[in-house]
């Protein structure tokens, strides 16, 4: 059992959130606490500069509300966090800060660009320093 779990969920493909919510309350612990987060990417400055000056705070916006349903939807005691930066190194940095013992991370079937370059379930995977249960 674990006490606290965290569960990055990517709020363009919400379809593997119940799959791993399910997962989460299974493995927590009776005091434990579990936490959705989000990240937004980053946008290369030379990108930026082309854009309005508010689109870091929309997607932010947008993904904090997303968030923010799940947890509504499914009548859910969780904290949702939504994060800016490369997704793999902000989930694993979030997850030491925050002192997760356990990622529920969802992954898709590779495509050629994954093997390529590796999806962000693999990297989280392969460096994080808690146990990860991934979900198809």
């Amino acid at each position: 059992m674990y006490k606290n779990i965290l569960v990055p969920v990517d709020v363009g493909n919400l379809g593997p959130v119940d799959k791993m919510l399910e997962v989460a309350k299974r493995l927590l612990t009776d005091d434990g606490r579990i936490t959705l987060v989000n990240v937004v990417e980053s946008v290369p400055d030379y990108v930026a500069a082309e854009l309005p000056g508010d689109i870091g705070k929309k997607g932010h916006d947008r993904a904090k509300s997303a968030l923010d349903e799940v947890v509504r939807a499914k009548d859910l005691d969780v904290n949702a966090v939504v994060l800016h930066g490369h997704s793999a190194a902000k989930i694993l940095e979030f997850a030491e800060q925050s002192g997760t013992n356990m990622i529920i991370i969802g992954s898709h079937k590779p495509e050629v660009m994954d093997l390529l370059l590796g999806s962000t379930a693999a990297r989280v995977v392969r460096k994080s320093k808690c146990s990860v249960h991934v979900v198809r």
